[in-house]
């Protein structure tokens, strides 16, 4: 069976993002304990990440919660968008770009209220695949496989014919459990023999089938014996991102720098 479904994750793949500070910077401006922005807006960041809240709720909750101005409101989440959507991984977003028609492509993102518009913005996303799934516009995260099966009907593809890519452990775990192929991509390397993703599986679970895919300018066949792997220490993440971020370890072997080419 082909594979005629790509799907990307945008965080720490289509977008370069590092660590976000404006919570603490907003801290230290109110006279507040660290983490204390994180606290108290636990449940706003929560609710715009799966539909229950909208923008203007947000703006509400944060002016209530942290005693801010409208002006103030706005400067703050002003900040927390530029590092939200950090930049664009270039090289990668072409590779996307340069999938179709030969394949369908997708976007599957655990987002934030507001993402879909700023990222239009700034970075085109809509136009660049064939559908965009947002967690705050369907209601549910990754890693629950009603959405990635939501993603793959959404494409018209079967789990198995569809290969996931995404920087997080749990994401690619997910993604596994729900039937697909999944890609746990790494970073960009200074170095292009560098440069690569892997293709994940657990001992004693069922193991994706064999595939081409070319990410980041490689391309390689992947098997679940034989996988190229590139290992890049990752910044840390804050709300609203930080909420589906969790650090995990896995073990891969590698394949020569030189595998054959799709």
């Amino acid at each position: 069976m082909g594979i005629p479904a790509v799907v990307f994750d945008i965080g720490g793949v289509l977008e370069i993002t590092g660590e976000m500070t404006f919570s603490r910077e907003w801290e230290s401006k109110l006279g507040l304990s660290p983490g204390e922005i994180g606290r108290r807006l636990a449940d706003v960041w929560a609710g715009g990440t799966v539909a229950r809240i909208s923008e203007d709720d947000v703006h509400r909750a944060i002016g209530d919660e942290l005693g801010l101005a409208g002006a103030q409101v706005e400067l703050m989440m002003s900040q927390m968008w530029t590092e939200y959507l950090g930049v664009a991984n270039d090289e990668l977003i072409e590779y996307v770009r340069g999938l179709r028609p030969r394949y369908r492509t997708g976007i599957l993102s655990n987002s934030f209220v507001g993402a879909r518009e700023r990222e239009q913005e700034a970075y085109g996303f809509p136009a660049l695949v064939d559908d965009l799934v947002y967690s705050h516009e369907v209601g549910m995260t990754k890693p629950d496989p009603r959405i990635y099966q939501l993603t793959c009907a959404r494409l018209g593809a079967a789990p198995e014919e569809t290969i996931f890519v995404d920087d997080l452990d749990a994401n690619v775990t997910g993604a596994l459990d729900a039937g697909l192929h999944a890609v746990r991509y790494r970073d960009n390397a200074d170095d292009r023999r560098d440069r690569g993703c892997c293709l994940v599986h657990r001992g004693g679970q069922r193991k994706p089938k064999p595939c081409q895919v070319r990410v980041n300018a490689v391309t390689a066949v992947w098997k679940p014996r034989s996988v190229q792997c590139v290992s890049v220490p990752r910044a840390t993440m804050s709300a609203p991102r930080a909420a589906h971020r969790r650090a995990a370890s896995i073990s891969v072997a590698k394949t020569p720098a030189d595998t054959p080419a799709a």
